[in-house]
């Protein structure tokens, strides 16, 4: 699952960061989510 999460967010950041406005709430879900599901 860490691999999997590390893969996205490497794919994922420089796009983020060019469009930070969107990007910003898209992020803090999928880290919530990350971390209920890590427990």
């Amino acid at each position: 699952m860490k691999i999997e999460i590390d893969r996205l967010t490497v794919r994922y950041a420089p796009m983020m960061m060019r469009m930070p406005s969107m990007a910003c709430p898209v992020w803090f879900s999928v880290v919530l989510t990350t971390d209920t599901m890590s427990g």
